[in-house]
């Protein structure tokens, strides 16, 4: 009897020791579950779930569209520039100054709006946002006798003489900013006017630089208008069978441009290139109708973001992925009198 119940014991023992070994084994086997579906869900969330930002305006009203909601900045008319750091969201673009009665510049820092008059007297327009090392810049012209180019480094203003400062890109602390200027295609760098080599009348309507690399766009021709990219000074036109316009420019992980901007003789086609810089390839039918567009690359993923406005008044983005699909995605599609300029991605 005695024998009996001591081999009933180790095989109770044996029975719960299985069990819990069991029970430890599916906890183990849980737990690596959870954290291979929680490493999966957050590279799902890298390729689809990137906020994206687009400045523009809608009825009138200054506006940046938050993953297609809007959210209304006061005091603005235009919203031109848009960039994010962290979670604070910075644009900039054009309003009425309360205190000096003109349009002015203005830069809104989460939906706080800060005016940049210049002296008082003149009228200020910004087109162009940047934060590096914590300190705010705004590009931007004033409209005196003639247009003068300046940017505001945490307000203050800084001239740049004659011209227009349309972009504003910082590259390990070298600041450029795009003239925009039709008798004198350049870009000033740290103040500094660098002249690009062009055409007769060409305009250069954005810069961005990238390790060390300056990259521009713009167009250049009288009656006949082609679309340019400059690669560190060196010009290339943008292919097309017809006229075509670059109105921004991006840079890939791998060093390579985007530009995005319209081909044929009235805008009609919404395009972009990429890669050998072959074709444009179209992103909408619908006629652009203004001299303002947005582009922007998540460098992780390689999807292309690019926005712009449609006839008669369809703010719109695309997302262009690594493979060619594109999603167009209208931001005001119940309504005719939107437009989006800029575009740009949460960290």
């Amino acid at each position: 009897m005695k024998r009996t119940a001591s081999v009933f014991k180790l095989l109770l023992a044996a029975i719960i020791f299985l069990q819990t070994f069991a029970c430890k084994k599916g906890l183990v086997e849980t737990q690596a579950d959870s954290l291979f579906n929680e490493s999966k869900n957050r590279s799902l969330a890298t390729l689809t779930t990137r906020d994206i930002y687009v400045a523009g305006s809608e009825g009138g009203q200054a506006k940046y569209w938050k993953n297609g909601v809007g959210v209304t900045l006061p005091g603005g008319s235009d919203c031109y520039g848009i960039t994010v750091v962290g979670t604070d969201v910075y644009a900039c673009g054009t309003g009425g100054d309360p205190v000096t009665g003109k349009t002015s510049a203005v830069y809104w820092k989460n939906g706080v709006p800060t005016y940049l008059p210049y002296d008082n007297s003149f009228t200020a327009f910004a087109s162009g946002i940047a934060v590096w090392a914590g300190d705010v810049y705004v590009t931007g012209r004033i409209d005196m006798f003639s247009n003068i180019g300046v940017y505001w480094k945490n307000g203050v203003a800084i001239n740049l003489g004659n011209g227009e400062a349309n972009s504003i890109s910082i590259d390990n602390g070298d600041i450029y900013i795009a003239n925009s200027d039709a008798s004198n295609p350049s870009y000033w760098k740290n103040g500094v006017l660098v002249p690009l080599p062009a055409l007769s009348n060409t305009s250069v309507v954005r810069v961005v630089a990238s390790g060390g690399n300056v990259y521009a766009t713009g167009s250049s021709g009288l009656r006949t208008k082609k679309g340019v990219l400059w690669r560190n000074g060196v010009r290339s036109e943008l292919l097309s069978p017809t006229m075509s316009y670059g109105y921004a420019v991006a840079v890939d992980g791998f060093g390579n441009p985007v530009v995005v901007g319209t081909q044929g003789t009235s805008n009609q086609n919404i395009c972009y290139w990429a890669n050998d810089f072959g074709s444009p390839n179209i992103l909408g039918f619908g006629q652009q109708i203004t001299g303002r567009m947005g582009v922007t690359v998540d460098t992780q993923t390689g999807e292309i973001f690019a926005c712009g406005s449609e006839y008669p008044g369809q703010a719109m983005y695309w997302i262009i992925s690594p493979t060619g699909s594109i999603t167009p995605v209208p931001l005001n599609p119940t309504t005719n009198n939107a437009f989006a300029y800029a575009i740009a991605l949460g960290q």
